[in-house]
């Protein structure tokens, strides 16, 4: 995955236009947010 993310980026960009590309990294880091608040949930210590 952490090599698709910059050619996605980068056939994106091509036409010359950021905006979709930073809605992309938007999307992407509202997924991952989401995804540590609903997935993994409160972390509690361990005694």
């Amino acid at each position: 995955m952490l090599i698709v993310i910059p050619i996605v980026i980068g056939v994106i960009v091509s036409g010359g236009n950021f905006t979709p590309a930073i809605f992309l990294i938007g999307a992407l880091a509202l997924i991952g947010a989401l995804s540590y608040i609903f997935i993994v949930g409160k972390i509690e210590e361990n005694n």
